[in-house]
This record gives C-alpha cells, sequence and structure tokens, in this order.
C-alpha cells in the first residue's frame, strides 16, 4: 500500500498543472517548471508583484523575493487554486528562515489547504526536522488528520521513512495511535513501505 506515495505525486501533479494558472508548482528544492522561469521573467520587468510570485518564491527559497512581494503589499496569505499558501509552500521544501519570516508577518499556522491538510504535514512530508521542530514550537498541532483520508503529519512522515522526522513529531505530543479513515497506524504506513528504523521507533511509543 502506496498512498502516501500516490498523494504525493497527485500533489506535485497538481503543482504542475496550477502553474499555468497560479505560476507555482510543488517540486521538491531547486527544481521549476517553465512557466515558473516565465512568471519570474515577467515580474522582474515590473513592479506588480502577486500573491502567486509570492508562493513561487516561498517555494524555491528565495527570501529577496518574498520579502520584496510583501514590502510591496502583496497579500502573502491569499491562497492557490488548491487553498496552498505560502507557507505551505515553504515548509513543503523546507525552507525554515522563510517559514519564520513568513509567520512572524501573521502567517496563519493552522490554516488548512482544501484537502484540509496544514504546513506541519507538508513539511513532514520531507527529510525537514528543522522546519517541523520550527513549525511544532510555533504552535502547530501534530495531531490534526485531514479531511480527506484522514492522515497526520506522523502518518506523512512514517510514510516516507523520514526517522528524524517521526522522532520530532513523537518528541512533541505526536499521537502514534491515531488512524486514519482506513484504520492504519503511522506505524502501519511505515510498515507498508519497508521502513524498518522508522517501524522500531514508533514501536517503542506503543
Amino acid at each position: 500500500m502506496f498512498r502516501i506515495r500516490i498523494w504525493i505525486t497527485v500533489l506535485i501533479t497538481a503543482g504542475i498543472l496550477c502553474g499555468a494558472c497560479g505560476g507555482e508548482n510543488s517540486y521538491r528544492s531547486g527544481s521549476e517548471s517553465s512557466e515558473t522561469d516565465d512568471s519570474r521573467d515577467a515580474t522582474s520587468s515590473t513592479s506588480e508583484l502577486t500573491s502567486a510570485d509570492v508562493r513561487n518564491a516561498s517555494l524555491n527559497g528565495d527570501m529577496k523575493g518574498v520579502r520584496q512581494a510583501i514590502e510591496q503589499g502583496v497579500d502573502f496569505t491569499e491562497p492557490d487554486q488548491l487553498g496552498r499558501t505560502a507557507l505551505m509552500f515553504a515548509s513543503y521544501n523546507g525552507h525554515t528562515e522563510v517559514v519564520r519570516f513568513l509567520i512572524e508577518r501573521g502567517a496563519e499556522i493552522q490554516r488548512f489547504n482544501d484537502e484540509g491538510r496544514t504546513s506541519l504535514m507538508f513539511a513532514a512530508s520531507g527529510p525537514f526536522p528543522e522546519t517541523v521542530k520550527f513549525l511544532l514550537e510555533e504552535g502547530a498541532d501534530p495531531n490534526i488528520t485531514d479531511s480527506v483520508e484522514g492522515w497526520s503529519a506522523l502518518m506523512f512522515a512514517a510514510s516516507e521513512g523520514n526517522r528524524e522526522v517521526v522522532q520530532v513529531l513523537l518528541d512533541h505530543g505526536a499521537d502514534p495511535t491515531l488512524k486514519d479513515k482506513d484504520e492504519e497506524t503511522a506505524l502501519d504506513f511505515a510498515d507498508n513501505n519497508g521502513h524498518a528504523d522508522v517501524i522500531s521507533l514508533l514501536e517503542e511509543y506503543l
């Protein structure tokens, strides 16, 4: 059962499709679509930045771009067509300093996208323990589950085999007994994907 891996593929695909309408994608750090490059070329020739530019900059860890847009009064809290915010994009690629900057300026940590997923869930799907820890220390709830599958941040991390992230979540009160809509726990997610080190860690908390 590789449902979370399938979901991440869907997320990436959705991000690429959304590039045509919003300018951002959901690739991990270092990868950009041609749509994003075009939008950057366009914005470089004008002072009129948009919320899509903030999301692009956040996705790519471009602090200068994020700061510039916000200083121009761009609404950095405006989501894209899938409900994803700049904070979610920065979290997804583990750009902790951008995450910090956005939160300091009022970005809502517990905001949900259209599937009921939070910035913490986005961060937990990747190997970003520092970002996950920062979000948790700023008040992110590790036991929120999404509205589609009932997945928690711990389930995302366990499925991807991110042991450090799993440890950080557990240290901050993540509940390993939570079950998704298929009655599976984070341990099941780790087991389904063959992550022995995560399995052994989770078993210590059960």
